[in-house]
């Protein structure tokens, strides 16, 4: 496994270290993007804004990171949104109260920062190489038509939860319903392109042409979201996994392993 490990570091697709102060300051618009982008613009009930996560002053320089390692982050962020339509698919199917603002909030998470940021970068910069190489054809096509289906439910989504009126028995079927499919769409969709298309993206550019989709990842990002942190946004997604109690996950431990 160690072979394995240090196999790939050596290949450059795993970067172990973080940069320093100095370099933030020599560069800021690199040190932006590597921490990631900020929703300064969405308001999120109950999250804090400190950024807990945030990287300390005494951590080193590294490599830039790969332009598919940005996009893997953003997955990561989209996958535990998806934690928390699935508590708040639970929640519903057992007909218990949940914090509905927050399915909300978590919504909107997904429509500003995974369908109007990340899923553009992807099909803008990534999936026309597959087709021009002619690699993988059907399943970037098929990656982009879930994009515009997916888009549609977050809409039912967002506007149901905002509502909050699921007293009424249709509109809380209907909100199960599209969260059920949301999630069905999704889970399978970040896994083909974390394991397919990811990792085929890099043989298909040259190393200047990678090093540019980078660049170019790192100026959209600080166009649209100004210079903080990815990590704020990991904060916000905490916070309403706190609201939801699946933050901790030592009390997500089966009963029998604990």
């Amino acid at each position: 496994m160690y072979d394995m490990l240090e196999m790939e570091r050596s290949q450059q697709y795993i970067p172990t270290r973080r940069f320093a102060v100095a370099d933030q300051l020599r560069n800021p618009r690199r040190a932006f993007f590597r921490h990631g982008w900020a929703f300064l613009a969405l308001p999120l009930a109950g999250c804090s804004s400190a950024l807990v996560s945030t990287p300390g002053p005494r951590e080193e320089k590294t490599a830039d990171i790969l332009p598919t390692e940005y996009l893997m982050y953003e997955h990561g962020i989209l996958s535990r949104v998806l934690l928390i339509y699935e508590e708040s698919l639970r929640r519903m199917g057992e007909g218990r109260d949940f914090p509905v603002d927050s399915l909300a909030s978590a919504s909107k998470i997904v429509r500003n920062f995974i369908e109007d940021f990340h899923q553009k970068l992807e099909e803008e910069f990534v999936f026309p190489r597959f087709r021009k190489e002619r690699r993988f054809v059907e399943t970037v096509n098929a990656l982009e038509l879930q994009h515009k289906a997916g888009r549609k439910l977050t809409d039912t989504i967002t506007r149901l939860a905002a509502a909050r009126d699921l007293e009424v028995p249709g509109n809380r079927l209907e909100l199960a319903r599209s969260v059920e499919q949301f999630v069905r769409l999704y889970r399978p969709h970040a896994a083909r392109e974390d394991t397919v298309v990811f990792p085929a993206l890099r043989g298909l550019v040259t190393p200047r042409e990678f090093r540019l989709m980078g660049e170019e990842f790192e100026k959209r990002g600080e166009e649209l979201y100004g210079y903080t942190g990815f990590y704020r946004v990991v904060d916000q997604v905490a916070g309403l996994e706190r609201k939801f109690g699946i933050f901790d996950l030592a009390e997500l431990m089966p009963e029998q392993a604990s």
